[in-house]
């Protein structure tokens, strides 16, 4: 009852809803999409395809009636026009777009992400920048518009949702673990602080109100997930 586990699927595989599917009689509690991820390789898991192609509107049909939560990687500047194509279909899919769907550094990216949120119910996002250097640059980012990140922030708290993007592997210390995440919860609730990655320099922070950090860390992610009162 600490986890949930979100599978993922090779989107050129046939069958593939017939394996989330299975995978979800075992235990899956959500799906989690590479499909739109900013490597625009065309190899692998990413962007192999569109993301309305028509070999994926089945898995987006079932998920939207079923409200399977995805988790799904997607990169709005490259392919925005692809995923409102996706949402006009299925409006109701619940999908959390990670990394502020890595566009977060300008008042009109931030705009049209407030678009999505207004028109489609279900979209949600975290915070989460990954690989040290992308931390870095997106606490930086929030920091120098911290007006207008707090205000965005402030209103957008139930669509937005605490994450750190952490893989736990051999070489994450316990320290450089335990420091990601805080380095996370100090973004949101100090005004300032000593980021770890900078710690010569003060990082402002967003000093969210009370009720903004509790939908943020628990009750967002709780509506998101599904999770009743009971934890179930």
């Amino acid at each position: 009852n600490r986890f949930c586990a979100f599978i993922t699927i090779d989107p050129l595989e046939e069958n593939n809803l017939d394996l989330i599917k299975d995978y979800v009689s075992r235990g899956a509690d959500g799906l989690k999409l590479y499909l739109g991820h900013g490597a625009g390789t065309g190899k692998g898991p990413f962007h192999s395809m569109s993301l309305d192609d028509e070999r994926m509107l089945p898995i987006y049909e079932w998920a939207e009636k079923e409200q399977f939560p995805i988790l799904y990687h997607i990169n709005l500047i490259k392919y925005y026009d692809e995923f409102i194509r996706v949402l006009d279909l299925y409006p109701n899919l619940r999908v959390c777009l990670p990394h502020f769907g890595l566009h977060s550094r300008t008042e009109e990216r931030l705009d049209r992400l407030s678009s999505i949120f207004e028109k489609y119910p279900n979209i949600y996002t975290d915070y989460s920048f990954g690989h040290h250097q992308f931390h870095i640059e997106g606490f930086e980012g929030f920091a120098k518009w911290r007006t207008r990140s707090k205000k965005f922030f402030e209103k957008y708290a139930d669509r937005i949702m605490y994450g750190s993007d952490m893989v736990i592997e051999k070489t994450k210390t316990e320290d450089y673990i335990e420091n990601t995440l805080r380095s996370y919860m100090q973004l949101i609730e100090s005004r300032e602080f000593n980021f770890f990655y900078k710690t010569e320099h003060t990082m402002w922070g967003l000093d969210l109100n009370e009720e903004s950090l509790k939908k943020i860390y628990w009750e967002t992610p709780k509506r998101f997930l599904l999770i009743d009162e009971d934890g179930n």
